[in-house]
């Protein structure tokens, strides 16, 4: 015969375990959740690198102020500010190892066709006549090394180099093309003269552009080519390189 007190013993000790770890789960609290960062903490930090990024460009120290922007722009996808300071500042590093330099002018007649050549058997061969009426067209951008937000100037001459038979270029048409990372625009200009007399020593301004040099250029040129009414063709282009 089992004795109470025996059976009371052995369900307490099989017990005995679990209501432990019942009561030790009672007594530690259960951690908190960590607390995720604050969108105020996010626009601090936010700030706080945008002001760094704005003193490194201010001092020229432009790879740091692009690191700077980098890491505004993986906080904040799309934010406005730091991506036009960042192309203000990739901008600023290029302008300086890059100047407005023009390239060697060129000049030619209009279009003719051959019917022979010495030595040579030709069938109608098109080809381009020198200018009836030597010239240049010169460029001049200042300043050399433009930077973001400052003004700019290019200056569009032709000069006459017609010594022996001494004639004017009469000019017909001014056509200017500027492309800009790539993209091509024709700017309506009109050619301030008609006329340029033959004088190798002066030179006719024909027309001017102006501008704000644009924060996120890494490409610019203006082609330039003025047409006279002989069909001559003058021809340069000014690189930003």
């Amino acid at each position: 015969m089992t004795r109470p007190g025996w059976a009371a013993t052995c369900s307490w000790l099989l017990l005995a375990p679990w209501w432990a770890q019942a009561q030790a789960a009672r007594s530690t609290p259960a951690p908190s959740p960590t607390p995720a960062p604050s969108a105020a903490a996010d626009a601090a930090q936010v700030a706080a690198l945008i002001a760094q990024g704005e003193a490194a460009a201010h001092a020229q120290r432009y790879p740091e102020a692009e690191r700077l922007f980098d890491e505004v722009l993986k906080l904040d996808p799309g934010n406005p500010k730091a991506q036009a300071a960042r192309a203000r500042a990739v901008s600023a590093e290029l302008a300086q190892k890059r100047s407005l330099v023009p390239e060697i002018p060129s000049a030619e007649g209009a279009e003719g066709r051959v019917k022979q050549i010495d030595d040579f058997e030709v069938d109608d061969l098109d080809v381009r006549r020198a200018a009836r009426v030597p010239g240049l067209t010169e460029l001049e951008g200042t300043p050399a090394h433009v930077k973001p937000g400052e003004p700019f100037v290019v200056k569009i001459y032709l000069r006459n180099r017609s010594k022996k038979k001494k004639r004017p270029i009469l000019v017909k048409e001014l056509n200017v093309h500027r492309i800009v990372n790539e993209v091509e625009t024709r700017l309506p200009l009109e050619p301030a003269v008609a006329q340029v007399a033959p004088n190798p020593k002066q030179r006719a301004l024909l027309a001017t552009v102006e501008g704000v040099w644009p924060d996120d250029i890494t490409s610019w040129v203006l082609d330039v080519r003025v047409l006279s009414e002989s069909g001559d063709i003058y021809d340069n282009r000014l690189i930003w390189k």
